[in-house]
Formats: C-alpha cells, sequence, structure tokens
C-alpha cells in the first residue's frame, strides 16, 4: 500500500493575499477565518507567508517601537516559500516539512500555481492513519 498523496489529504481552501496587502488586513484575515497562515501570492503562485507565529514576533516588536499598522505582507512574509507539488506523497511532504523546519507547505499544481495548504496536523494524521492502515504502528 501506497502513502496517500498530498493532494487527497488536505482542503483546498486557504487564505492569499497580495504583496500590497496591509499587514493588518492579512491579519484580521488570519483571526476571522480561525486560520494559522495566510498565502501571499502574485498570479495566484506562493511567494511567501504569513504565519501565527510570524505575528506574535511583530506583536513583541510593536512593545519595541515598530510600527507595523502601516506595513504590507511584503515587508514582513517569509520568502522564498518552500512548496510541495500536488503529486508528491504524504512521507515526501513531512520530509520537505522537516527539512526545512516548516509547519505550513503550500501545494502547488503542474504550473506553480496555488492548490492548497497543507499543515503539520493534517500531514501527520495521514500519515498516523497510513501507518495503522498498513499494520506498520
Amino acid at each position: 500500500m501506497e502513502p496517500p498523496l498530498i493532494i487527497d489529504i488536505i482542503t483546498t481552501e486557504h487564505l492569499a493575499v497580495s504583496p500590497d496587502c496591509l499587514l493588518s488586513e492579512a491579519i484580521v484575515k488570519m483571526h476571522d477565518s480561525k486560520a494559522t497562515c495566510v498565502m501571499v501570492v502574485i498570479d495566484n503562485k506562493p511567494e511567501g507567508i504569513i504565519t501565527e507565529s510570524d505575528t506574535v514576533g511583530l506583536l513583541v516588536e510593536s512593545y519595541q517601537g515598530v510600527c507595523w499598522k502601516e506595513l504590507t505582507v511584503k515587508h514582513v512574509m517569509t520568502y522564498p516559500v518552500i512548496a510541495a507539488s500536488f503529486d508528491l506523497n504524504v512521507m515526501e511532504a513531512i520530509i520537505i516539512a522537516q527539512g526545512g523546519n516548516i509547519r505550513h507547505i503550500p501545494v502547488t499544481d503542474d504550473k506553480g500555481e496555488l492548490v492548497a495548504v497543507a499543515n503539520q496536523t493534517e500531514l501527520v494524521k495521514a500519515l498516523v492513519t497510513y501507518c495503522r492502515q498498513g499494520d506498520l504502528w
């Protein structure tokens, strides 16, 4: 039994903004959607990412005099992003995540366009299910 493909275990719902979006707007979108990240895209191709931990870091910086309310996401996004092709399996995606020390992986199609965002929780759940079904656990 082969591990499931990454595209088969993730939802295609994700937040995306342009690099010129105000950071405060991106944070409000994350909060309203209860999302843990927002992708920064140009022509539907992932350029960067803003995560919850990024926003916590910005909060700390604001107490040190940095005014982030007027910043756009391109000023604070993590880039370049490490993306996974939609046809990778879960094991390969976990290896990419661990190698890059990342918790969110943009999933792209064969044109490099954003299809979804896989998170660490989804990947681990899929791996555990795969191992249990194959009697590997």
